[in-house]
């Protein structure tokens, strides 16, 4: 891989075809770079395809239970306990909420018919926005 005429070094190399692991948007990267991660994307799919037609899915021990996705193995050890007590007294983090209190009003939002309510709304749906915008702000300046 040559870049302007010069050789990559292992960390430009890896920071340019994996920028994810280095906090980089994918918006971000050389061309050249994004085509290489849809290429590994195209060699994955073709390579699960072959392998569903050949049948060596098939036999797997837990074939048809749901994964259990909620295992906090991406959650930091030290916050694990905590995590999982916040999670089975019912909270939800603020940033969550607010998530789903917009969509809520989103969804309000289109049914109604009513001037005055539309805008009732569209204020408390804006003052929601702006609450999570802030909040996501806060948090990546954490």
């Amino acid at each position: 891989m040559r870049s302007a005429g010069k050789q990559l070094s292992l960390y430009s190399r890896n920071y340019a075809i994996f920028p994810m692991f280095y906090g980089v948007n994918r918006e971000e990267t050389p061309q050249w770079s994004v085509d290489l991660m849809n290429a590994f994307e195209i060699i994955a799919e073709n390579k699960i395809r072959e392998a569903i037609e050949n049948g060596e899915f098939d036999n797997l021990s837990l074939k048809g239970q749901p994964l259990d996705l909620d295992d906090g193995q991406f959650v930091p050890l030290h916050l694990r306990l905590s995590q999982r007590i916040l999670k089975n007294a019912g909270f939800i983090p603020p940033v969550l909420q607010l998530k789903k209190e917009i969509a809520q009003l989103s969804e309000r939002l289109s049914e109604a018919t009513d001037e005055s309510v539309r805008e009732s709304i569209k204020r408390r749906l804006f003052e929601k926005i702006l609450r999570h915008d802030v909040l996501m702000d806060q948090q990546k300046s954490a």
